[in-house]
């Protein structure tokens, strides 16, 4: 019984980390289809937020 229970928790589990490289390739394609310059905005705005953050 706990066997299945764990074997199910494995499956989600793997299915929810395929998604979310599903997602971020998905992104990272839109990314690189973006301008050079707003991509380059974005990673500086992620940066200030980061330093903000710590």
């Amino acid at each position: 019984m706990k066997k299945t229970v764990i074997k199910r928790r494995k499956n989600i589990l793997s299915m929810i980390v395929v998604f979310s490289l599903l997602i971020n390739f998905s992104c990272n394609k839109e990314m690189e289809s973006l301008e050079d310059a707003s991509s380059r905005s974005l990673s500086m705005a992620a940066l200030e937020m980061k330093y903000e953050l710590t």
